[in-house]
């Protein structure tokens, strides 16, 4: 028999049951034992089975005769298979900012079984643009996309930083003129009114 179950699931009981009337006084003693227990282990007495990694092992019951009955059949086991647990794609871009002048990092947090791969991933940028930031899962997930199809492969988000709307609202160095009768040209600059980012346009 197989049982299918997925990587973070928990715990199940699938212990041996006696068909016949070996039970009670002097029945045979059953124990539990695991093949591969960092797949699922599984308690020697009770048959609760935790599960643990991905993978494939196999639960053997064991009963050794009791004082009053004998087993023809003295061992059976069955296979449990631990899947990958499944992590959703982010949606992109995963952060946004305003264009400040200053650099900025992107402060994203990889999802819960998979990590930022520095290779390919940028951290932080000042101008405004798209970048990338590369996620791996690990081997005991695996990627659920848009579609709803999984990968194990790498994935590709973005984060954004947006150009800066400016306002160009205050005009500073602009002087008296005196007049010559031939064309000034006055010099003065324009800045943004936000305070704290001023962007000048010296004309």
């Amino acid at each position: 028999a197989n049982i299918n179950v997925t990587y973070g699931d928990g715990t199940f009981t699938n212990t041996l049951t006696n068909s016949g009337t070996s039970v009670g006084t002097g029945a045979g003693t059953v124990t539990y034992a695991s093949s591969i227990p960092s797949v699922a282990s599984v308690n020697e007495t009770t048959g609760l089975v935790t599960v643990g990694n991905v993978g494939t092992t196999t639960i053997t019951a064991t009963v050794v005769d009791g004082a009053n009955y004998t087993y023809a059949v003295k061992e059976i086991s069955y296979t449990v298979n631990v899947a990958r647990k499944q992590v959703a794609v982010p949606a992109s871009p995963v952060a946004t900012f305003d264009f400040t002048g200053n650099v900025i990092a992107h402060g994203f947090t990889a999802p819960t079984g998979s990590s930022i791969v520095p290779a390919g991933t940028v951290a932080s940028a000042t101008n405004a643009g798209t970048y990338n930031i590369i996620l791996a899962v690990d081997s005991n997930h695996i990627w659920k996309k848009a579609d709803s199809s999984t990968s194990t492969e790498n994935q590709t988000v973005t984060w954004k930083i947006n150009q800066r709307n400016i306002n160009l609202t205050n005009i500073v160095g602009l002087t008296a003129q005196t007049y010559t009768g031939s064309a000034l040209t006055p010099s003065y600059t324009v800045q943004d009114s936000t305070p704290s980012d001023p962007t000048e346009l010296v004309l």
